[in-house]
């Protein structure tokens, strides 16, 4: 058996590592190389922890920031601060797919880097694919894990252009503890600031584009302007930074629905989650683990069609579920309401449970 894999973001390459430990040839295909920068916030919850164990990830050379404690703020002033229940670590996504790029070809992983993927189709029961420089490959099964934005996938609604996101990222210098992860909100948007194993701190946040198009697409402007109003935010602007900004825009959230029915989607690919969750990474690599047990249940090709059935009630099953959740909590923070937001706030800082059961609702069960 054959499985090609088109792209080399942690749901590809946990997919390909985990199927390569099983004996199974997996070629995977990456437009991009490594290592590179990605706007992420770099904060994996600790149900993963036991499946980068599993792929060989060497935590022995870094020095991971085990995060316990979880703050959110609000620009009006008010603050609130809980225990993480299961906890997290910080590593950058240059040194994670990095070091998974390395474990996959260790385990005998054809990866071809600088490769796009430009059409699938189906002879039968192989999978031909073709590259942008016109090399064919074939294969038993095709998983897509090329992300966000692809001409392989399509919006699951046609969105208003008006609610797209952009994301920006940097790496600053801070005296944030080691084992504190915050969110900060600002009007229109949110921010995340925690560890990496560097010692330097990212700092991550997400808005509307047509908040930064009031700035002309201004970022420094936009935030001393609007995120400078968190008065807890705003000391971290002015911290130096290690790394410049890096941005993705145009997108949405929610589950995608796919154009080319020969290929089995994962990670962003099937849908994404809002980050305020902080477990994007975690349904990255959960979409692997349970992807490649759902390949070994159906391994002859009379099975296609039943491995298909049963990825696509995962998909609609858990991950809707994960990412209606990341909505619901993202939209709590985008009321603009200020009765609502004191409210909310106020009981957060009262009543602690009730943002301990707020961060609870954000992760999942450990993936074994």
């Amino acid at each position: 058996m054959k499985v090609a894999i088109i792209g080399g973001g942690l749901a590809g390459l946990s997919l390909a590592i985990l199927l390569r430990k099983e004996g199974i040839a997996v070629q995977l295909f990456e437009a991009g190389n490594y290592p590179r920068h990605k706007v992420c916030g770099e904060y994996i919850s600790n149900e993963s922890k036991g499946l980068l164990q599993r792929l060989g990830f060497p935590f022995e050379c870094y020095n991971i920031p085990e995060i316990r404690h979880f703050r959110l703020t609000h620009y009006q002033g008010h603050s609130a601060q809980t225990p993480l229940g299961k906890g997290g670590m910080g590593i950058s996504r240059y040194a994670l797919d990095y070091e998974l790029y390395q474990i996959a070809l260790a385990n005998g992983v054809e990866v071809f880097t600088q490769t796009k993927v430009q059409e699938v189709t189906s002879q039968g029961t192989q999978k031909l694919l073709k590259t942008a420089d016109n090399q064919l490959f074939e294969a038993d099964l095709v998983a897509g894990a090329y992300g966000r934005v692809s001409h392989f996938q399509q919006n699951a609604t046609q969105p208003n252009p008006g609610k797209a996101f952009i994301g920006v990222k940097y790496h600053i210098e801070a005296d944030l503890p080691a084992d504190l992860i915050e969110i900060h909100t600002f009007r229109g948007g949110y921010c995340g600031i925690s560890q990496i194993e560097t010692g330097q701190y990212c700092l991550c946040y997400l808005t509307q584009n047509q908040r930064v198009k009031d700035f002309k697409g201004d970022l420094n402007a936009f935030e001393q302007e609007i995120l400078a109003e968190n008065p807890y935010l705003n000391r971290y602007l002015s911290q130096p930074k290690v790394m410049e900004g890096v941005t993705t825009s145009q997108f949405y959230f929610g589950i995608k629905a796919q154009a080319n029915p020969h290929i089995l989607p994962l990670g962003d690919a099937a849908g994404f989650i809002p980050p305020i969750t902080g477990n994007g990474m975690s349904l990255a690599f959960r979409a692997a683990f349970e992807l490649h047990r759902l390949i070994l249940a159906h391994r002859q090709p009379q099975q296609q069609t039943d491995l298909q059935q049963a990825h696509q009630r995962y998909v609609q099953g858990y991950l809707n579920h994960r990412i209606t959740q990341g909505v619901f909590l993202q939209n709590l923070l985008f009321r603009e309401q200020r009765l609502f937001q004191t409210l909310m706030m106020k009981t957060f800082q009262y009543v602690p449970f009730a943002l301990s059961m707020m961060t609870r609702k954000a992760v999942g069960k450990d993936i074994v």
